[in-house]
């Protein structure tokens, strides 16, 4: 019996994980690019107030995908409570992911990474159902100056069908992160002034194929732009032994 490769899961697992901080990923062309939206803070009495990402209710943006994956997905604010916000992402495979976020007057922090990996896989025509297990540590924090760093940690299990096989998978992640200076960033969006971040992902990751474990180790080297009032505007993404993926913003709209 042909074993499944866990490279295709692995790949999106750890793309997912790159841009958990604001967004979780899903061709075609690209949508029709908007005008810089102008600036639009959250209000000050709310614990989601964050500079870098507009926590609003009907807040939009629509990114590509380059490389490792391709396609489009459009992410938006659905919901904002005292305490914390849900997210949602569209793909356009029509599969969509719903999100819950914690807010801690500024930092702010996804509750259910590994949930983003099942929506994001199925874009791929592999079907997937994994749960975060445990976590620990901010998405992002609530100001990034030269020399900020923060670190995530978190546990995922679960289970994927691929080519009529079903393959089991668990790990434990953690990611450091450090900005830097900001910098001009052009994406189909437009262009922006942004701050730039780094990130270092690493994790054992354990997938289980008929009757046998396989451990892996992963690395990735993540570089992410994020402008004020305008959330995540691109991502650069190098997976050791696997390949690159881009992922840019191509409009958004903010109320």
């Amino acid at each position: 019996m042909a074993l499944v490769r866990p490279y295709p899961v692995l790949s999106l697992l750890v793309l997912m994980l790159a841009v958990a901080a604001c967004t979780s990923p899903g061709a075609s062309a690209p949508a029709a690019s908007l005008p810089p939206a102008p600036a639009t803070a959250t209000p000050a009495n709310t614990a989601c107030s964050n500079p870098l990402y507009p926590v609003i209710k009907g807040a939009e943006w629509i990114y590509a995908m380059s490389g490792i994956s391709t396609g489009t997905f459009t992410h938006s604010i659905v919901a904002v409570r005292a305490d914390g916000f849900t997210d949602q992402d569209v793909f356009e495979s029509g599969v969509s992911r719903t999100g819950q976020w914690s807010c801690n007057a500024g930092p702010l922090t996804a509750l259910s990474p590994a949930e983003s990996l099942s929506a994001m896989v199925q874009t791929q025509g592999v079907t997937a159902e994994y749960q975060t297990v445990s976590s620990s540590g901010i998405t992002l924090p609530a100001l990034l100056t030269p020399g900020t760093t923060w670190d995530r940690k978190f546990t995922v299990e679960g289970t994927q069908s691929f080519a009529g096989q079903d393959v089991q998978g668990k790990g434990d992640v953690s990611y450091s992160c450090t900005a830097a200076d900001s910098e001009i960033v052009a994406v189909p969006a437009g262009s922006f002034d942004a701050v730039r971040v780094g990130c270092r992902i690493n994790g054992p990751i354990t997938v289980t194929m008929a009757g046998f474990e396989i451990p892996i180790e992963f690395a990735s080297a993540a570089t992410m732009w994020y402008a004020t009032d305008g959330g995540m505007i691109k991502t650069e993404n190098e997976v050791s032994g696997i390949g690159h993926s881009t992922i840019e913003l191509t409009s958004y709209a903010i109320p």
